[in-house]
């Protein structure tokens, strides 16, 4: 068996290293015996003897090939075997602190030993027998422990091997089977203690249903698996594009042990079900790459656990994949090139306030003008290109407003900061952005009425911040209705009429499958396939701005901001409805929020 620090990858990279080593000097010392040889040259203490008997050497002192060649094939067989009793050893749980040494050990002496021989057939029948002899021992040992078709050496077996098959390996454990997942171990201290874990919860019964947890998680698309035990059972819960549903649960007890072993992948201590504890994982499946953050904490009766399923690489790139109209898209291009003013990016949690807020700066130019970041050192953002980011700590009482000034030293043309934090810093960047500089911020809202209410509540001044804002927009994801499933109905005129849609140009609406008979495969009969975004670009004018700066009111601000021209969220989510794209339902659940 293992112990804690060693692991399959670092025993096979320790022996081939030496295997390495031992046929580099082997080379070495024989090239520089035929190069003395040929120059004449003899050593002081050891002086190269004219005898053709001797290892390797022919008449003159040359090196003999028909000597070299076969002692050069007994090493790399003798290479290959060790690699093969070393993975051998590990996968049956024999000794392998006994094993390894005993068939590298015995070998090595025997070649050091062959150097001073002076009669090449005894040199050679003595590493012959220090190959052959710990190999039967090995061989005799583990053939008496598994099944006659995991047996090597036998006549079955060679038999096997000449007619071209892989006989002799041990049947595969239950660790190898299943979906075609890797799990990648991670928080432990170091790489070594990272793949002790792997080892420890490879050797464990339920890590195939691990494998199957996570993959039949993935499979299905969601963001997050929830797992409630407790003594009625097990509920598992998955969020997928945003919205939670329930799914069928295996047996408790195959759950729990698939728990331990995710919790055994984390770094976390298995033992203990009661406290609040944190690990990560990755996961290679499919030809991507996740993160798996895993939270688990006690509860009444038993212990709750999160993954959070997290894929590398986000699958929006451009505003477009967002999918923002070009029309807005163009405008809010054209209010981030602004020389000065405040410009906000709102949403409501868990609504891509982050992705959008990225990828918009992402699309302006940063190569002409100097961007800085002001991020919290405790929870920094994603570094973007061309931004350089300035921190503060606030977990030593420090705030924006501390290291604006070295900043402003700097001169830079936009500044982002997430979040102003405080009245002070708000303050402080509101002159800078009524004075020169553009300031680009976001905000957890509902809509982009809110979002001005929202900044106001942190104590700015109503005026300064009138006549620094250049616009605020606004977000909501909302799911996208599977093309291969949705069913097309003919809605009632009362419907379109409420929806302010024309009877004569929408001829039919769409929504998920009322009855299935046959569970799609794309969607697996959830009915939507991945989400968009929809969104309202709030530009202020003159009465926007003065009801900014005397009576600020979330019903004026929405009624000034439709007359301004502005689409609000259920504007746009009514085209999606009229175009086939989302559901009426979908509408009603996101606006809801």
């Amino acid at each position: 068996m293992l112990s804690a620090g060693d692991s399959p990858t670092k025993l096979n990279f320790e022996l081939c290293i030496m295997n390495r080593i031992i046929l580099f000097t082997f080379v070495l010392v024989s090239l520089l015996a035929d190069a003395a040889a040929a120059q004449q040259i003899v050593w002081p203490e050891y002086p190269l003897p004219d005898n053709p008997t001797a290892p390797f050497r022919g008449g003159g002192g040359y090196l003999s090939l028909l000597k070299l060649i076969p002692v050069i094939g007994l090493f790399l067989v003798w290479v290959k075997t060790t690699d093969w009793i070393n993975y051998d050893v590990q996968i049956l749980r024999e000794n392998h602190r006994l094993w390894n040494p005993v068939v590298f050990g015995s070998f090595v002496a025997a070649f050091l030993l062959f150097w001073f021989i002076p009669w090449f057939l005894l040199g050679f029948l003595l590493l012959l027998l220090a190959y052959a002899v710990p190999l039967g021992c090995y061989v005799s040992v583990r053939n008496g422990k598994v099944s006659d078709d995991a047996k090597v050496l036998t006549p079955d077996h060679l038999k096997k091997v000449f007619s071209g098959g892989r006989a002799g390996r041990p049947q595969p454990k239950a660790a190898d089977l299943g979906p075609p997942i890797e799990l990648i171990p991670r928080g432990a201290a170091s790489e070594n203690d990272d793949r002790a874990n792997l080892m420890k919860a490879r050797q464990m019964d339920a890590f195939l249903h691990a494998k199957q947890l996570l993959a039949d998680a993935i499979n299905w698309r969601a963001e997050q698996a929830q797992m409630v035990f407790s003594a009625g059972g097990v509920n598992i819960r998955y969020q997928i594009d945003g919205v939670p549903r329930d799914h069928k649960a295996h047996a408790i007890e195959a759950n729990i042990s698939a728990l331990v072993v995710l919790k055994t992948l984390a770094n976390m201590n298995v033992e203990d079900q009661t406290s609040q504890q944190q690990g990560e994982i990755d996961v290679e499946y499919n030809q991507q790459t996740y993160s798996v953050f895993l939270s688990t904490q006690g509860v009444s009766g038993g212990e709750a656990a999160i993954l959070q399923i997290v894929r590398w690489g986000s699958p929006y790139k451009t505003l477009e994949d967002l999918g923002m109209r070009p029309k807005t898209i163009e405008q809010l291009k054209e209010l981030l090139l602004a020389d000065k003013g405040l410009f906000v990016f709102s949403a409501y949690p868990g609504q891509g306030l982050t992705t959008t807020a990225n990828i918009a700066l992402s699309s302006t130019d940063r190569l002409m003008r100097d961007f800085v970041a002001i991020e919290d050192q405790q929870a920094p953002e994603q570094e973007l290109e061309n931004i350089t980011q300035h921190f503060y700590d606030s977990a030593a009482g420090q705030a924006p407003k501390d290291i604006l000034p070295k900043l402003l030293r700097l001169e830079p043309n936009v500044i982002v900061c997430r979040d102003f934090v405080n009245a002070d810093s708000m303050k402080a960047l509101l002159e800078e952005a009524n004075e020169g500089r553009l300031i680009v911020t976001t905000i957890k809202s509902k809509d982009a009425a809110e979002a001005i209410l929202r900044e106001l509540k942190l104590g700015g001044e109503q005026k300064e911040f009138a006549t620094a804002l250049v616009g605020v927009l606004s977000q909501r994801f909302i799911r996208r209705l599977c093309d291969d499933c949705k069913q097309a109905y003919e809605p009632p005129p009362q419907l379109l009429q409420q929806l302010g849609l024309p009877a004569d140009r929408v001829k039919a609406l769409c929504r998920p499958p009322v009855q299935v008979e046959v569970v799609c495969p794309t969607c697996r009969g959830v009915g939507y396939t991945g989400r968009t975004a929809i969104f309202e670009l709030l530009v202020p004018d003159d009465t926007i701005r003065k009801i900014i700066a005397t009576k600020p009111d979330l019903t004026l601000l929405r009624k000034a901001a439709r007359q301004a021209g502005m689409q609000n969220l259920q504007a746009q989510g009514v085209l999606m409805v009229a175009k086939g794209e989302t559901s009426l339902e979908e509408l009603k659940r996101v606006m809801a929020l």
